[in-house]
């Protein structure tokens, strides 16, 4: 007999496969090998995992199945967390970000110790005008780190808090990158040296430690340019106070220049005055007889 001629014929039907519920399947050459099942989902159901299927040379499938998610389970999970995201963000500007001092601004004033250098070290911490404290910058940046770094760009005056959290959020896949960028203006604003190519490496290599460097700085140098600030304003309100009582002095003297010898002897205005009890001490005696 010829060795090429077949004289038997052998089909092998695969295994019958459950269809979970809410999935379809459809089998290709009616379920005899070789065929392919393919599972899809139905109604408002989003599908994950595997949904195709080989059958065997023995009969059995293999690969996995398909999970079918609800679409509203979806946007209920989707909405929790957004919910839970923003009152984050919310609960750490009302509790951490309203009490601190002013954002910095363009024309602000920051002291010297705080310009062309950090005032902690990068990877010890150690800092000569440091006042903010290491552990609860560690925690804030362990418990929100996005929280935190939304508050290093707005104190720095970098852009406002709610811009910096959205950001946080579209760009969290690249965040090291933009972090060290922003990391760059930073040291711009305080004359800090430095390349852009290193401020991005420093956040790739350690980004809690650019974190913690950058929030106590901006936290510091905040703190200090408000104090000065607020000497600032103290002192010009005194120069106005003494500026005022000059004024209304004079004004007192010259409303009663033509008041009689004896008022102008006992007026207050007067009497305060050195130069006019001089004057009155020098006048002739007539004068002075007149007065009493």
């Amino acid at each position: 007999p010829d060795a090429n001629r077949w004289d038997q014929f052998r089909f092998i039907r695969c295994n019958e496969l459950e269809v979970p519920e809410y999935r379809k399947m459809e089998i290709t050459n009616n379920g005899f090998y070789p065929s392919e099942a393919t599972l899809t989902c139905t109604g408002a159901r989003i599908p994950t995992g595997s949904n195709m299927r080989k059958c065997r040379p023995d009969g059995t499938w293999d690969g996995g199945t398909i999970d079918c998610w609800p679409l509203l389970d979806l946007i209920v999970l989707v909405t929790i967390v957004v919910v839970l995201d923003i009152t984050a963000f919310s609960l750490y500007y009302l509790r951490v970000v309203l009490p601190k001092p002013p954002a910095l601004t363009a024309k602000a004033y920051v002291p010297t110790e705080f310009m062309r250098k950090w005032n902690t070290d990068l990877m010890t911490g150690v800092g000569e005008h440091r006042r903010s404290s290491r552990r609860m910058a560690w925690a804030a940046c362990l418990a929100c780190p996005c929280c935190r770094l939304a508050d290093s760009w707005h104190t720095s005056g970098q852009l406002r808090y709610s811009m910096s959290a959205v950001l946080t959020h579209v760009c969290c896949i690249c965040l090291p990158c933009v972090a060290g960028i922003f990391r760059g203006f930073m040291r711009g604003r305080f004359l800090i040296p430095g390349i852009f190519f290193r401020d991005i490496c420093t956040w790739i290599w350690c980004p809690p430690c650019a974190a913690i460097q950058e929030a106590e700085h901006c936290d510091s140098a905040t703190l200090a340019a408000s104090q000065e600030l607020e000497i600032r304003h103290r002192a010009e309100e005194e120069q106005r106070h003494a500026v005022e009582g000059h004024k209304k002095e004079k004004a007192d003297l010259e409303a009663n220049s033509g008041a009689p010898p004896w008022h102008r002897k006992w007026h207050p205005a007067l009497a305060n005055n050195p130069n006019v009890i001089n004057m009155m001490g020098n006048a002739p005696p007539q004068l002075v007889l007149g007065a009493s």
